[in-house]
């Protein structure tokens, strides 16, 4: 059994991110302060990730 390290990635919301293995992305909007995370395993196959995150404005 091939054995994977586990990598984490901070990545623009924009940037679509191809990378084989078991990783942990952490995707960060600083402008709007928001945050996902999330975990998958791709032993032989190479994803493409693209996520988007929509912020809600607080109500003055």
């Amino acid at each position: 059994m091939t054995q994977y390290s586990k990598r984490e990635v901070t990545i623009d919301l924009t940037t679509q991110l191809s990378i084989d293995g078991n990783i942990k992305v952490k995707i960060v909007n600083t402008q709007n302060n928001n945050s996902a995370k999330l975990a998958f395993t791709a032993p032989h196959s190479v994803l493409i990730l693209r996520k988007e995150i929509v912020g809600k404005t607080p109500k003055k």
